[in-house]
């Protein structure tokens, strides 16, 4: 790894590379950790926006609803998208390289049905 360089300053990081990349995945996880509720809280608000009556109700932050459940799902899917984008293994990434090659499947049997 070169050396880090701390933004805004661009002043050079300092410290052991032990240290230097435990600082550096923990900032990076915290800020992804962040991002993702962010998103959570973006995907909410703008489906309470939606005014349909079928969506009234929806809960995605209570463990009891099976809405909740999923939302939890995407966004830890989301949090291991943004740790692949930086480089950092995440034990889902496996899972999601099966995924995107099952719903390229089902994509194409809808495409070939139409």
């Amino acid at each position: 790894m070169g050396k880090l360089i701390h933004f805004p300053t661009g002043k050079e990081i300092k410290g052991s590379k032990d240290e230097t990349d435990k600082e550096f995945v923990g900032e990076i996880s915290d800020d992804g950790i962040a991002i993702s509720q962010h998103m959570l809280d973006v995907i909410e608000d703008e489906l309470k926006a939606i005014d349909m009556y079928w969506l009234q109700g929806l809960n995605m932050r209570e463990e009891e609803f099976v809405e909740s459940r999923d939302a939890y799902v995407i966004i830890n899917l989301f949090y291991a998208l943004l740790m692949r984008y930086v480089g950092l293994e995440h034990s889902l990434h496996k899972d999601l390289n099966n995924l995107y090659i099952k719903i390229k499947k089902m994509q194409k049997v809808s495409d070939d049905t139409t």
